[in-house]
């Protein structure tokens, strides 16, 4: 089907979001697809992301920390520990690129290691939101209710695709010293 008509089907059956420019991938993620647009949005959209994240996923203990948006950037951090023991790292940064959002993730092992050559990295392009989710290219970050994250990965393997899940809440805020030191 061409792209005109495609467009205009959308249109005529009323989904607003309807596009060339994603398809899905998973049951939470979606792909940028043949020949598909990338979406536009500005950080600000994701700044309900900024905190710490704690929960369990793949068999251990995961935890995800984010800065508030500055200079039009957001900086994170993820670890998992399995079996007490630090699995391993992400460091990671949303920021405004080409008019919309690039995820770029960097992966490190236990002992710090990349994973990449030292040059490079993951990186998934903002493809749409919707009802607060943001879709990324095979990846999604979707709030759960007041204080909960929930963040989906399409894992390809032999050429085909698996849905990871990571589902957060977020955590309660550590003590400062002087607190510490009252008790």
């Amino acid at each position: 089907m061409n792209r005109f008509i495609h467009l205009a089907f959308c249109f005529v059956l009323g989904f607003v979001t309807c596009s060339v420019a994603q398809e899905s991938l998973t049951e939470h993620t979606m792909t940028r697809g043949k020949d598909g647009e990338l979406g536009s949005a500005k950080i600000d959209s994701m700044k309900w992301l900024a905190g710490h994240w704690t929960g369990e996923a793949t068999g251990g203990i995961a935890e995800e920390i984010w800065s508030p948006p500055h200079g039009g950037e957001m900086i994170g951090m993820f670890r998992l520990v399995q079996d007490g023991k630090p699995a391993f790292y992400e460091f990671m940064s949303i920021a405004e690129k080409e008019g919309g959002l690039r995820l770029r993730i960097k992966h490190f092992d236990a002992n710090f290691k990349g994973w990449e050559a030292q040059d490079k990295f993951e990186e998934f392009a903002f493809l749409a939101e919707k009802d607060g989710a943001m879709y990324f290219n095979k990846l999604s970050f979707v709030p759960n209710g007041a204080d909960g994250l929930k963040i989906f990965v399409a894992d390809e393997a032999d050429g085909k695709f698996t849905e990871l899940a990571f589902e957060f809440q977020r955590a309660k805020p550590a003590m400062t010293p002087a607190e510490s030191s009252a008790k």
